[in-house]
């Protein structure tokens, strides 16, 4: 038994009926596993390595009436064929079929009385390929530790590798009693209290450094596109924003990761500013088509991972390409008694799309800095920590529900428009029970106000696009995709002209 930290029990607080708080990721395979079952060879796969991911079989225990922040426990029910299923696709088994099949995985909530993950192995895809969809809860880990994941369940090579036994017999732990974890949670009271306090200081202080620094305009202001809580809601309302349902559509796309970094070089910024650049020009084209874009700018929230923080100090957010290059090994995440699963924090960002020309887009993007950004990330971050040392998970969750319920989001101006990410992936070609995996596309989610997210992975040497959005606010989900493919094309001309 470990106890969930404040930081992972905010997702599982922010669970609602239609908010599903799981990411995940769709991995396309040259093969349906070296010709087998799929999800039989799977089985045999994750037992043999189940003990490399403790997460697997932990599952919440929530404290009665939400007094406390609850525990991860050994599930003694763990029913491993519970979160392995089998999907067929229907003919012809095109981008189509398995973009809609995955929204429909996504689409459906994780149950709290189980360990939160699920494995969809598919089926059915053209030229005899496979495909695995992974789901589970953002409050197990992120998006950086997700690509660690991999680690556990993919080799460097078709052959496999060997794999250690565990140490010792796995032991599940005994259920406690409501009156147990009342008990354990009052003796964790004081804690949350005194770390209340501290961070209350701490806010209060980026508060006021906030003040000192922030620029004016909602374009982005003076102060390099910082854009600081103090003016909160700046953000225009758009179509894509407002009461979200429980159904989703999934779409995806790749584009070689050499144009990216070259574009991003010639105009002396970062793959960031460019993805940023590219989702800006491809929201310029979806709300055109509904006659609605707004002539001040679109917000996006980019998470910042803490973790890319720690190795370097002062990068902003992950930098694709760089990503996973060892193999082998435990994945210590979801339940560390000290540390959360989540290391992340966000930046809100102009994403210039009052800007009409695609390469003054970028530099107006790339105008915002690696220090405003890290600057904006800091505020956010101390923000969020000290709102779930604040907050109980039962005062949360009734505040989650409120707002979905009263539709508040629906009628007012959004904190931002869209959530953009740029996750590290592996740098090397991976296998999965002998097939060659030939794509790896990221699947984020989705909050109350705000219904798309476009969330960007590397592998090999291509970014795996992958985006989820309300199936109800962009039904044009697949042509906004082709838009992204475009605007990266007409991106690199405009600034690779510019440079000639």
């Amino acid at each position: 038994m470990k106890p969930i930290q404040p930081e992972d029990a905010a997702f599982l607080s922010l669970e609602s009926p239609t908010m599903h708080m799981h990411v995940g990721a769709l991995a396309v395979f040259d093969s349906t596993f070296a010709g087998e079952r799929s999800v039989a060879a799977l089985a045999r796969l994750v037992g043999e390595r189940i003990h490399l991911a403790e997460w697997l079989r932990r599952r919440p225990a929530q404290v009665p009436m939400g007094l406390g922040d609850g525990v991860w426990l050994e599930d003694p029910n763990f029913d491993l064929d519970y979160h392995l299923r089998a999907r067929s696709l229907p003919a012809p088994g095109g981008e189509e079929e398995l973009s809609r099949c995955v929204g429909e995985i996504v689409g459906q909530k994780l149950d709290l009385e189980r360990p939160l993950w699920e494995m969809h192995a598919i089926e059915g895809l053209a030229g005899g390929r496979g495909a695995l969809a992974v789901k589970c809860h953002h409050s197990v880990l992120d998006g950086e530790a997700g690509a660690a994941v991999l680690r556990a369940f993919l080799d460097a090579g078709p052959e496999g590798r060997e794999i250690s036994p565990p140490v010792a017999p796995w032991i599940p732990d005994p259920v406690p009693t409501r009156a147990e974890l009342a008990v354990y949670s009052l003796a964790r009271a004081t804690q949350r209290i005194e770390a209340g306090a501290r961070m209350t200081q701490r806010m209060l202080a980026a508060f006021r450094r906030a003040a000192a620094e922030m620029g004016g305009g909602e374009n982005g202001g003076s102060s390099g596109g910082f854009l600081s809580p103090l003016a909160p809601y700046l953000a225009p309302q758009t179509s894509i924003n407002g009461h979200i349902s429980a159904h989703r559509r999934f779409a995806f796309r790749e584009v070689p990761l050499v144009d990216a970094k070259i574009v991003a070089r010639a105009a002396g910024a970062t793959v960031n500013h460019v993805v940023m650049a590219v989702v800006s020009g491809a929201l310029r084209r979806l709300l055109d088509g509904r006659d609605e874009r707004p002539e001040r700018s679109l917000l996006a929230l980019v998470p910042v991972s803490r973790r890319v923080a720690a190795v370097a100090a002062g990068a902003a957010g992950a930098t694709a390409g760089s990503g996973v290059a060892g193999i082998g090994g435990s994945v210590a995440t979801a339940g560390s008694a000290r540390s959360s699963a989540n290391q992340v924090s966000g930046a809100v960002l102009s994403l210039a799309t009052h800007v009409k020309r695609p390469e003054e887009r970028l530099a107006a993007i790339a105008g915002t800095s690696r220090e405003s950004m890290a600057r904006s990330a800091s505020l956010y971050d101390e923000i969020l920590r000290w709102y779930v040392r604040i907050a109980l998970p039962g005062v949360s969750q009734g505040l989650a529900r409120l707002v979905t319920a009263s539709k508040l989001l629906s009628r007012t101006r959004p904190p931002f428009n869209v959530i953009v990410s740029n996750v590290r992936g592996p740098v090397l070609p991976l296998w999965c029970c002998g097939s060659r995996m030939e794509g790896l596309y990221p699947i984020g989610n989705i909050v109350e106000g705000v219904g798309l997210n476009v969330t960007v992975m590397s592998y090999v040497d291509v970014l795996g696009i992958g985006m989820l959005a309300c199936r109800d606010m962009v039904p044009e989900l697949e042509d906004f995709a082709d838009y992204l493919v475009d605007e990266w094309t007409v991106l690199k001309k405009a600034v690779l002209d510019g440079v000639r």
